[in-house]
């Protein structure tokens, strides 16, 4: 946070306010859904021997249950449904 809030020239609570105005979240989350998108793109366009752990990880999702309530609560299905279905 502190890397971002310097590379954009203001403060870290600034830097906060700025996102929750223009996003209605936080920085860190504004970071999780931009990744959560990626991996849901890698599910969908895996090759057949893809695995949702090798996916998530390469994402940098290092907590497969954490990373799985939220893959879930932002598509509303599980990340192995969706490789399964795209698969």
């Amino acid at each position: 946070m502190t890397d971002l809030a310097e590379v954009a020239g203001v403060g870290v609570r600034q830097l906060q306010k700025i996102f929750m105005d223009q996003f209605g979240m936080t920085p860190s989350q504004y970071v999780r859904n931009m990744r959560l998108d990626g991996v849901r793109g890698a599910l969908i366009a895996s090759e057949s021997d893809a695995t949702v752990s090798d996916i998530a990880f390469r994402w940098g999702f290092n907590h497969l249950g954490r990373f799985a309530q939220y893959y879930e609560q932002k598509f509303g299905e599980s990340p192995s449904k969706t490789l399964r279905e795209h698969r």
